[in-house]
């Protein structure tokens, strides 16, 4: 549905309103989630220019699409963006009340940030698009030729994207891999053991 409004607002060329930003938000979390990394980063691109021009509006939006960016961006494997997103929702949250359930949300998103920073300040490469891909399917039970047959390639190389992420993340077993990968926000919320 967020992919449907996000075309549906460019289509009539409203994505420069307040909610098109939340909608394009949405989109590069589901793109992110869906493995579409380049049209997460899209999304996420449009909507920090769009969302400079709504600095007035209600902090529950700017608080709430932002959590959004910030979740697509850790999925995207850019945690400094996802950190200055974070200090943009600290600032608009100084303009509402106490919430103990938004700032619970808040400081799950922290812990996830600050963890992907550890993780990008400890390994010198990023993981590519399709590490990402594989990655998203190390929480599951599958076996490394199961992961090749879904995502249409030759088990030879899930296995090197395997040993890759297991490099990049500084670790030798899939289990650590996908706890430092859940940490750091990297695995989409879906994926489970």
């Amino acid at each position: 549905h967020a992919t449907a409004a996000h075309r549906m607002l460019q289509e009539r060329a409203l994505e420069h309103a307040p909610t098109a930003s939340s909608t394009a938000a949405v989109h590069a979390l589901v793109s992110a989630r869906a493995g579409r990394r380049s049209d997460a980063v899209a999304c996420l691109d449009r909507c920090d220019v769009s969302l400079a021009g709504f600095t007035g509006v209600s902090p529950w939006f700017n608080v709430l699409t932002r959590m959004a960016m910030a979740r697509a961006a850790l999925l995207v494997d850019d945690p400094a963006r996802a950190s200055k997103l974070l200090r943009e929702i600290d600032h608009h949250l100084r303009f509402e009340p106490d919430d103990a359930s938004i700032r619970s949300h808040v400081e799950a998103l922290r812990a996830q940030v600050d963890a992907a920073l550890h993780i990008s300040a400890e390994r010198s490469w990023s993981l590519s698009t399709a590490e990402l891909r594989v990655l998203q399917l190390l929480p599951t039970n599958l076996s490394l030729a199961d992961i090749a047959t879904r995502l249409f390639i030759s088990r030879n190389t899930v296995k090197s994207h395997t040993s890759s992420i297991y490099r990049k993340l500084g670790t030798t077993s899939r289990s650590r891999a996908v706890e430092l990968a859940r940490n750091a926000g990297l695995l989409a919320e879906s994926a489970s053991d």
